[in-house]
């Protein structure tokens, strides 16, 4: 008899995140080797990408509530709150220092792997369509 799988409501998000981030995560799966600058290039296109996802979709809640989970509010972000005004755009470097800071490591001081990257990838792009769905609805 067959064991039954089932995917939890965050599996099921981050399918979601990784369907969107599709093209850039089988570049990553390409490569030989992840060097720290490749990464890095990685992660802020993804985090690009979440920014550019939250402002053209029209319904961009959906992300979050169609897995079962609450949109984003002011008082369960971990962006700075600069990043919440819609006019305000992080700068690569801000960003890569949050980023940092948030998963308590530099990039350039870890050994690169597609796993790593991949799930860093998936991080960047849901901190940045969180910022972006705020920003637009002026929550904060």
């Amino acid at each position: 008899m067959q064991e039954k799988l089932s995917a939890t409501s965050l599996d099921l998000l981050e399918l979601d995140v990784d369907t969107r981030l599709a093209d850039l995560i089988l570049n990553a799966s390409r490569l030989n080797e992840i060097t720290p600058p490749t990464a890095e290039n990685l992660i802020l296109s993804s985090f690009h990408q979440g920014q550019e996802d939250a402002r053209s979709e029209p319904f961009p809640e959906k992300l979050y509530t169609n897995h079962g989970y609450d949109p984003p509010n002011a008082g369960n972000t971990l962006m700075p709150l600069a990043w919440l005004n819609p006019e305000y755009r992080p700068t690569d470097d801000e960003i890569v220092n949050h980023l940092e800071r948030t998963w308590e490591r530099k990039l350039s001081e870890i050994n690169y792997d597609f796993v790593f990257v991949s799930k860093h990838m998936r991080s960047s792009y849901a901190l940045a369509h969180s910022a972006t769905y705020l920003a637009q609805r002026n929550t904060f």
